[in-house]
């Protein structure tokens, strides 16, 4: 970290890894929240030509806080985290989904023609009342995520990619 000669900036580098252009933050400490965050496109290429999915899911996750994106990248944000909750027990995922969640998810499962995976997370929404009493109802869901993780998350990826410079554009 440096300060500026006027010690109200800061410039923060972050690397997600060596090998990668760093992405810098510059935050002026005598504003209550920071600036946007910039990033290099050749840092925004490399995620996609490594096809670093937990890189990109972070990019959207720090775009989409800061401003709208094309439906591609929640798609993208949503599915990863439906994916990776499988490992854990799906249901806990059922268990803290927001409603409103839920149908944003599905609604984006709709329309970027995956009836199937909209047809099993709607199967997951179903069993919600049943947590409570048990949570083995969600097994083969488990299952059927896990199995077919990677079909799910390249068809994720397929539509991502179409807007790769759009997050490419940093904020002014």
């Amino acid at each position: 970290m440096r300060w500026s000669e006027a010690g109200c900036l800061s410039r923060i580098v972050l690397a997600h890894a060596s090998r990668q252009a760093p992405v810098s933050l510059i935050l002026d400490v005598r504003q209550k929240q920071s600036m946007k965050p910039q990033y290099a496109a050749a840092y925004v290429d490399d995620l996609f030509a490594r096809r670093d999915l937990a890189g990109i899911e972070t990019l959207i996750t720090i775009r989409m806080r800061s401003r709208p994106i094309s439906d591609e990248g929640p798609l993208f944000r949503y599915t990863r985290g439906w994916v990776g909750a499988a490992y854990n027990g799906i249901w806990q995922y059922y268990e803290n989904i927001r409603d409103h969640e839920a149908d944003e998810i599905g609604r984006l499962f709709a329309r970027f023609h995956l009836p199937i995976v909209k047809t099993k997370f709607d199967e997951g929404l179903r069993l919600r009342p049943r947590i409570q009493d048990d949570t083995s109802v969600y097994r083969d869901l488990d299952k059927w995520i896990v199995e077919n993780e990677n079909a799910i998350e390249a068809a994720a990826y397929d539509a991502v990619v179409k807007i790769q410079d759009e997050l490419k554009q940093n904020d002014n």
